[in-house]
């Protein structure tokens, strides 16, 4: 008979209304802090708090935890996430609060049988990141309630949503018990929405926290880091709590709470969590970091738009702007420079000035951009008709390449000698063409671009027999240029 009236009150159990399980907290760190955990969840009680906030777990992790609150009344629960490399995490909750010291009666009053009174829930949760700053999340709520012999269940979604403008800020969104259904009674879950605030100060040594559930519940908690020891206190609408964290050995955590309640009074919270295999993020930066290197050496390869899409297959999880920023770089050269592909049959110069390409692009890639410059002006330096090679000069020197000569060797400032002289020499100003050209023969006096160009600038300026002089130098130090004897020929040596 009493089973039967408990059973007939309205759409209330252990916690009060049907689904009040699922706002009671876990965890003693969460508790602690006042149940303000919506937007700071980052541990495996995420999978309780905030389903978007899961991927935040650098590894696998294990959560135990162990409530002792009224009149005998025992709450407990076992979280465990699984985070991917992916930027993507997997979730189960497992919840159970209860009482065995019920007195069954008949209907005339008389002490029967004792029983007991329970909720039992499992919680399964998805979260990923859909950008360096925004998560999502969804989980499944399956709730069994027990009074005695009889039963019901109740299930539900959740949906969250966390935004991290900066790393120590995060703001938080999770509407609780969507799409609610149920078994053997008329009660659903309640929809309750909740937003949270979460934001670390003075070096992460202080964490502030704040949650608000419509209508009327809010929640405050701050924590005080000591590595390895930690201090907290929260304040809600119905309770004070405070509480004390220690990690040991890195990947064990044990946290305590004591919590006020103004009707309930007093009540102890425990909770054990550990984390144990693959640390995601390290494997995290190995995909990305293997990523980078395959796509470098499609640059190499002169494979540009290979290496594009290399690099943007790992945009999404890395932790680092290193493959964004590469990608950002070949989009910049393939845009502005109208940069393609390294053509599989070249002459021999061609391919030496694409040689010296692919490693301009690299050095751009690697933001070396000093690198870069000289390896593009000894590219221009062999074919001085290429505007790509002209485009991606400019690239440089806009964002800030320079080049000194102690960024030289012997054989760069020759190149880079040669570069200035062809330069000068299509701006129409020769005597600095013609000091180039000079200074490259003091450095090296066989060198036949030198005694080519220079012949050239003679031959410009109208000192045609100066020009003949120095191309057939250069016919000398290269019997089968065919380009030099052309030049002697039209300027009239036979």
């Amino acid at each position: 008979m009493f089973l039967l009236m408990f059973l007939q009150l309205p759409a209330y159990s252990l916690g009060g209304k049907p689904g009040e399980i699922f706002e009671w907290g876990m965890g003693g760190r969460a508790l602690g802090m006042g149940k303000a955990f919506t937007a700071a969840a980052d541990d495996s009680s995420a999978s309780y708090w905030n389903p978007a906030n899961m991927p935040r777990l650098s590894s696998q992790e294990i959560s135990m935890s162990h409530n002792m609150l009224w009149e005998g009344t025992g709450y407990d629960s076992l979280s465990y996430v699984y985070p991917t490399p992916f930027k993507k995490a997997f979730g189960v909750n497992l919840i159970k609060v209860g009482n065995d010291g019920f007195v069954g009666t008949d209907e005339n009053n008389i002490p029967t049988s004792n029983f007991s009174v329970s909720d039992t829930a499992i919680k399964l949760g998805y979260g990923q990141f859909l950008s360096r700053s925004f998560s999502v999340g969804t989980a499944f709520n399956y709730l069994t309630r027990n009074v005695g012999v009889y039963s019901s269940s109740l299930m539900s979604l959740d949906l969250g949503a966390t935004y991290f403008p900066d790393p120590r800020k995060s703001f938080a969104l999770k509407v609780g018990n969507i799409f609610g259904f149920s078994s053997n009674t008329d009660d659903q879950l309640p929809l309750n929405l909740r937003v949270g605030y979460a934001q670390k100060f003075f070096n992460d040594k202080l964490t502030a926290s704040f949650d608000y559930q419509f209508p009327d519940r809010w929640y405050s908690g701050f924590e005080v880091s000591l590595n390895p020891l930690f201090l907290r206190l929260g304040l809600n609408y119905e309770e004070m709590s405070t509480g004390i964290g220690y990690i040991f050995k890195n990947n064990y955590r044990l946290d305590y709470a004591l919590a006020h309640n103004v009707d309930l009074g007093l009540s102890h919270r425990i909770s054990f969590t550990f984390k144990f295999g693959t640390n995601i993020a390290r494997e995290r930066e190995k995909i990305v970091a293997d990523a980078v290197l395959q796509g470098d050496q499609q640059v190499l390869n002169g494979k540009f738009n290979k290496a594009l899409s290399i690099y943007e297959s790992v945009l999404s999880f890395e932790d680092k702007p290193i493959a964004s920023k590469r990608s950002q770089n070949m989009k910049v050269l393939i845009e502005q420079a109208e940069l393609n592909d390294v053509p599989s049959k070249l002459s021999e110069s061609e391919n030496k000035a694409a040689d010296y390409e692919c490693k301009a692009v690299y050095d751009y890639m690697n933001n070396m951009l000093t690198a870069a410059l000289l390896n593009i002006q000894q590219a221009i330096s062999i074919n001085s008709d290429n505007q790509t090679y002209k485009a991606i000069e400019a690239i440089l020197k806009k964002e800030g390449a320079v080049i000194t000569d102690e960024d030289l060797s012997p054989d760069t400032r020759v190149a880079m000698k040669l570069h200035r002289a062809i330069s000068y020499f299509q701006d129409g100003k020769y005597d600095l063409a013609a000091k180039e050209c000079q200074e490259v023969l003091k450095l090296e006096p066989d060198n036949v671009i030198a005694h080519m160009r220079l012949g050239s600038t003679y031959y410009a300026v109208g000192v045609k027999d100066k020009a003949i002089i120095e191309w057939r130098r250069a016919l000398e130090l290269d019997p089968n240029n065919t380009e030099l004897q052309q030049f002697i020929q039209q300027a009239g040596e036979k």
